[in-house]
Parts: C-alpha cells; sequence; structure tokens
C-alpha cells in the first residue's frame, strides 16, 4: 500500500524531457502523457504562463485606461471645465486599483466589475449635480462615456482573438479531493471541458502503488492535499463531498491551503444550475446554498409577453412584404396550401396549431413511416438531412429560416413566445419522463437554445438538456443574448436543413 504523497520535483531533462511544443505551452494531452514525477513541471510552466499573461492583461488595461483618462483630463482643462477634470480624475481612483490589483482571471475579462465602479462615479456625478448648479449634463455624460469605455475594454479582452494573443487561455489545473466514486465521473466530464484539466487526485480509503482514476494519477490520501499544493503551484483543489469528508477535514485543507496559490472549492450537486440563482447564507455555524426559481412568473411572464407580443407585431408589419412573396413562391412551385398548420403541444400540456410556410408535399405525413429506416435522429425526432418529401422552394426557406416567419402569428396570439424551448410534438410527449416534462413549464419558443446550438445537429438528448437549461436558468438578459446568437445561428445557416 502507498503512503503519504510522491514527491514531485522537476525531471533532469527539463519540462517533459523534450515532449512539449517547440513554444513550451503544454495542452491537456501533455498532462496526460506526463509521468507522475512531471506533472509537477507543468503546472509550474502553466503558473508561469499565467501570472506572465495575467500582468501583461493588467498593464495593457492599466495603460489604457490612464491614455483614455489623461486625453479626456487634458481636453477638459483645455476646454475650460476642471469640474470635467475631476470627474476624469474620480474614475480613474475608482478604476485603477481595480485593475492593476487583481488576481482574478476572471475578473479582468467581465464587463461587469468595471460597469459597477463606473456606476458609482455616475451616481456620485448625479448627486453631486443636484446639490450644485457647476456640474452639468456634460459632466454626466462625460462619466457615463467613461464608464462604457472601461466596460467595453473588458469586452474586448474578453474576445477569443485577443485573449489568445495575451495568453489568458491558459489551463485551469486541477486536484480533485475525495471518494473514487465522486472523482470518477468529475474528470470523464473535465475532460471535455478545453479550458481545466484534472492533474492528479487524492483519495480516501486504501490505495495502491501506480495508482489512477480514469488516467488520472492519485498521488495520496486526504491529507497530503496542503503539502502537495505548497511544492506545486495549482490552480483550485476540488473537493468532491462524501461521506469520509467532515467538517474538521475541511477546515484543516483551508489552513493548509494558506500558503499556497490554489483555491478551494467544494463541488455541489447542482447541475446546469445558474450561479445568480444560488446564493451562500448562514443558520448557526452552518452554511447553505438557497437555489432561487428561474421560472418567470407573476409581473415576470406579463412583462415578457407583452414586450414579445409588441417586437412580433412590429416584425410582422416589417416582414409582411417578404412574407407574401414566400407564400407565393410556395404555392407556385407545388400544389397545396402555402401555410402548414400542425398540432404543437405548449406550457402545461395544452396543444395550439402552430403556423409554418410548407415547405413539404402535402402528403409529406403519410410518407413518413416509408421513411422511418432513413431517420438520423435519435429520441422523437425525426430528422433526414436530404429529405424527398422537401421541395424546392420549400429546401431555400429552410435554409434561410424564413419558414418560420407564420409563428409570429403564434407569439401575437399567446400560444408562443420569441425565446423559448422547441415546440414538441404529442407525440413526442407522449413519451417524455418527468424530467423531459420540464420542457412545458413555459411557453414554447420561435427560438431558443436549441436554434443557436446546433439546431437539426443536435441529438435528442441535447435538445431536452438545452430546453431544460432554459427553464431552469430564465432571465431577460439570457432572452436577449439568445435573440443575438439567433441572427447569427440564421446568417450562417449552421443546422438548417
Amino acid at each position: 500500500m502507498a503512503s503519504g504523497i510522491e514527491v514531485v520535483e522537476p525531471t533532469e531533462t527539463g519540462v517533459l524531457g523534450g515532449l512539449l511544443p517547440a513554444q513550451g505551452r503544454p495542452s491537456k494531452g501533455h498532462f496526460r502523457l506526463a509521468l507522475r514525477q512531471q506533472v509537477g513541471d507543468l503546472c509550474r510552466q502553466e503558473a508561469t504562463r499565467h501570472a506572465q499573461a495575467l500582468q501583461r492583461t493588467r498593464l495593457l488595461l492599466g495603460y489604457s485606461t490612464l491614455t483614455v483618462g489623461g486625453v479626456a483630463a487634458l481636453t477638459a482643462i483645455i476646454s475650460g471645465r476642471p469640474i470635467a477634470a475631476l470627474v476624469v480624475a474620480a474614475w480613474l481612483a475608482a478604476e485603477l486599483p481595480g485593475t492593476l490589483l487583481t488576481r482574478d482571471r476572471s475578473a479582468l475579462l467581465r464587463a461587469a466589475p468595471p460597469a459597477r465602479r463606473g456606476l458609482v462615479v455616475v451616481c456620485a456625478v448625479g448627486v453631486v449635480g443636484v446639490l450644485s448648479s457647476r456640474v452639468g449634463a456634460r459632466e454626466l455624460l462625460l462619466a457615463v462615456i467613461l464608464t462604457a469605455v472601461g466596460a467595453g475594454s473588458r469586452v474586448v479582452v474578453g474576445s477569443d482573438g485577443v485573449r489568445q494573443r495575451l495568453g489568458l487561455d491558459s489551463l485551469c489545473t486541477v486536484i480533485a479531493a475525495g471518494d473514487r466514486e465522486g472523482i470518477r465521473p468529475l474528470i470523464e466530464e473535465w475532460d471535455q471541458l478545453p479550458g481545466v484539466v484534472v492533474v492528479g487526485a487524492f483519495v480516501s480509503g486504501p490505495r495502491e502503488d501506480d495508482d489512477s482514476i480514469a488516467g488520472v494519477p492519485v498521488f495520496g490520501g486526504l491529507d497530503g492535499i496542503g503539502r502537495f499544493a505548497q511544492r506545486v503551484p495549482i490552480s483550485q483543489v476540488v473537493v468532491i463531498p462524501g461521506d469520509t469528508l467532515d467538517t474538521g477535514l475541511l477546515t484543516r485543507l483551508q489552513w493548509d491551503l494558506e500558503d499556497s496559490t490554489a483555491e478551494l472549492t467544494v463541488l455541489t450537486p447542482f447541475l446546469d444550475t445558474s450561479p445568480r440563482r444560488i446564493r451562500v447564507t448562514t443558520v448557526g455555524r452552518r452554511s447553505m446554498l438557497r437555489v432561487g426559481t428561474a421560472r418567470p412568473r407573476g409581473t415576470s411572464v406579463a412583462a415578457k409577453s407583452a414586450v414579445e407580443r409588441v417586437i412580433a407585431l412590429l416584425a410582422l408589419v416589417v416582414a409582411t412584404p417578404v412574407l407574401v412573396l414566400c407564400m407565393l413562391a410556395v404555392r407556385l412551385d407545388s400544389r397545396g396550401p402555402a401555410i402548414f398548420r400542425q398540432t404543437r403541444v405548449r406550457e402545461g400540456g395544452r396543444t395550439f396549431r402552430m403556423l409554418k410556410l410548407r415547405t413539404m408535399r402535402t402528403d409529406a405525413e403519410q410518407l413518413q413511416p416509408q421513411l422511418a429506416t432513413l431517420n438520423e435522429a435519435d429520441g422523437g425526432l425525426f430528422k433526414i438531412k436530404a429529405d424527398p418529401r422537401i421541395t424546392r422552394v420549400g429546401r431555400v426557406l429552410r435554409r434561410a429560416s424564413l419558414d418560420e416567419l407564420p409563428q409570429l402569428v403564434n407569439v401575437l396570439k399567446g400560444e408562443m413566445a420569441l425565446i423559448g424551448p422547441r415546440p414538441a410534438l404529442p407525440s413526442e410527449v407522449v413519451g417524455y419522463d418527468q424530467r423531459d416534462l420540464r420542457r412545458l413549464a413555459v411557453r414554447p419558443g420561435l427560438t431558443g437554445l436549441w436554434q443557436v446550438s446546433g439546431r437539426s445537429n443536435l441529438s435528442w438528448e441535447d435538445t431536452i438538456r438545452l430546453d431544460i437549461d432554459y427553464v431552469d436558468n430564465w432571465s431577460p438578459g439570457r432572452d436577449a443574448a439568445i435573440a443575438f446568437s439567433t441572427l447569427r445561428a440564421v446568417l450562417s445557416r449552421d443546422g438548417a436543413y
């Protein structure tokens, strides 16, 4: 039986003895190929890359902030507006410390922190403006512009290209701690994520020489985590709760990690739960997670419905000429009505007649059993990429997503929402289990997460998962993000057939 932890020191031949690529940047594959003694080398190199990238980003944002502030202040002084220069100074005083002193990479990539700091300056300028006639609308507008500049700079830095050039795409190195049964699914799940790698595990219970879990080496028992983290620079220690983990162990682990670079995190059993729904509360000496509901209720439902109906009405007015031309093309291309009506299931299991431009032959539903062997979808879906039932005009309409324009009428009538789960067929709902029925908690949408995440390319399981994710984590901001992503998906025609 193995005891203690293995000493992880740099190898004599350097990092992985030449296994790394020329640029010396380790990937997840290199961590998997590394010997147990070489994991420390990779962690040290990744920690160095992270520190250097963080410093570059802080300096870049700091110089940018000073440049913008300096130009604004100089312009204000030359224009004879010293109060405006004071506004710039207040913004710099709020923005620079938060930029130059942060050690959190994610804080440098989010627009929210500078937006909050700028909002404080805007409010302060507004209050002073109410109390003093020397502060006017120009100073308030300047504060708003500076706030937008601060938040916008984070959006630019957080973009994929800039983040990669700055080296901010370094891996988050993780040590997993807990029972074997809990560690294995965590490793298998996080192996699919691009930015995180589990480099080792510490387990409760017996261990063997050269022990490993899903290809990840086991370095020792739970009592050795602190000593390992002090010798090897890792990003996080993730604790998987179990019967062998008690409050005393977690408390000692907090103390052991104080002199290391590792953050202590505790895994929760929640899946696909938005962080904004979770609040940490304390009762007595116990910390608890309070999970709020996300499904729109009361005034939220009314507001969402009203806004979407207004948008649908305006969109119908604008799209009417296009819709008329499409209907005419459908009628000229093949025999049958231009509008196809199909029974779908809405919230609460109620049914409605969903409208679409007809893109198939009029006997398409009768022909479906004959094409069952060609079905390329799983679960309750029926999809054929080269479906012979689709008409020539129908194929064009589908590729451009114009066949869904009549659904704006369903939105206007309150039967559908602009954003929501995919409208389900009655034949699908018959086979739903308790989890799948969660899709019917809100109105179906003309677009949704399924639309912007692959559309027809998605599996049945992914479609259900995305719809439940939407229901459980709804927010107005997320609806707006899905709407913008829909435009990009429609223009790219990804998954449309």
